[in-house]
């Protein structure tokens, strides 16, 4: 107790009290992969934004196993379309089979017709006569199987084709995510909350 002369002036009346100070929001936030802290982007008291990063992470054994993923997951991509590629190189080089072949037969039909003028007078050997004909007819019988042949592998490649490219997509969407797990090294502010 303090006892002194009254005097006019302020008077300051003091009153202890105890409390307790809280935040008005809580956010806790959460990483979802773990590592060393690689860099502080924001300090206590900051104001951030909502998806500001805060905190940036190294994980060397992710990081190893993204590209390892990664790696593995392009070689597949790239494979996929490799035989794709060569799906189409195929039915290109049946088509221009069936042409060639269509083609001998047109130009040995002419030799053939030409020859039998000639063999019909005597001018011509036996054997050359002979030896268009055979060529001819062996082109003849090599068409309809070179056609089969061009529509089952026609058939078989647009059975394969929609699977080739939907495998794609789902090895490309892999892609994204695997390479999105080295952004789970980034702790940001959550979207909502204070």
């Amino acid at each position: 107790m303090t006892l002194s002369t009254a005097e006019r002036g302020v008077f300051h009346d003091l009153v202890v009290l105890r409390a307790t100070a809280q935040p008005k929001d809580v956010i806790y936030l959460d990483a979802l992969e773990g590592g060393q802290v690689q860099e502080v982007l924001a300090q206590a008291g900051d104001m951030v934004a909502a998806g500001q990063p805060l905190l940036r992470f190294r994980n060397t054994e992710l990081e190893l196993e993204v590209l390892d993923r990664e790696g593995r997951l392009v070689e597949s991509i790239t494979q996929l379309q490799t035989y794709e590629k060569q799906l189409e190189d195929a039915r290109v080089a049946n088509e221009k089979a069936a042409a060639q072949i269509a083609y001998d037969i047109t130009r040995l039909q002419r030799t053939a017709e030409r020859r039998d003028a000639l063999a019909a007078k005597g001018y011509i050997s036996r054997d050359l006569y002979d030896q268009v004909h055979d060529e001819l007819d062996h082109n003849r019988k090599l068409l309809p199987l070179q056609t089969t042949s061009n529509a089952e592998q026609d058939a078989l490649r647009r059975r394969q084709i929609p699977q080739i490219r939907s495998e794609l997509a789902t090895l490309q969407e892999s892609l994204k995510v695997t390479r999105g797990k080295l952004d789970s090294l980034v702790v940001a502010r959550p979207w909502r909350g204070g």
